[in-house]
């Protein structure tokens, strides 16, 4: 099962992926003041120009640092919703399985109407989750003396061997 659900999930950015941002982040600003700086030199030794290209570079830089942000924001955001996800998988798994247990324990009850009860509550339970179908059929299955269903036969089989055992006393 964990199988089935790490393949699913996707995967959040790493904290390698934001140091290389971060570097190359560094690297842009670092290229884009030493590439202003020497446009600004190459016309002319005015204060002023080279005043505007530094101010430039450091706009291309704050730029690129919002664009960070915003990339760190989603990363945050995304790693919430795969843990809400998680959770919610969760949450639905032990209620199946509170569910399971409960109408498990009423099948052994001496009483025939709470009996009647679990086998209604684990079909209901068998209609909405079909990943547990299969347990559920088998525990009925077992409850009532009948072989559970093959999903394939390799082999013909008896005519004797798809009936059941004789019902338990059901009142």
């Amino acid at each position: 099962m964990s199988e089935r659900r790490s393949a699913q999930r996707p995967e959040v950015l790493s904290n390698a992926a934001i140091a290389g941002w971060g570097i190359g982040l560094v690297l842009l600003g670092l290229i884009s003041i030493i590439a202003l700086w020497g446009l600004v030199s190459s016309t002319g030794p005015e204060a002023g120009t080279r005043l505007d290209a530094i101010r430039t570079a450091f706009s291309i830089v704050l730029g690129g640092g919002g664009a960070a942000g915003l990339l760190l924001t989603a990363r945050k955001q995304r790693s919430t919703e795969l843990d809400i996800e998680i959770k919610s998988h969760d949450s639905a798994e032990a209620r199946v399985t509170e569910l399971y247990g409960r109408a498990a324990d009423q099948l052994g009850s001496d009483k025939a109407p709470v009996r009647l009860a679990g086998i209604f509550a684990l079909e209901r339970l068998a209609q909405g989750d079909p990943e547990h179908r299969q347990t559920i059929v088998d525990l009925l299955c077992a409850y009532c003396g009948c072989p559970p269903p093959r999903r394939a036969r390799t082999t013909p089989t008896p005519p004797w061997s798809g009936k059941c055992g004789t019902p338990p006393n059901w009142c």
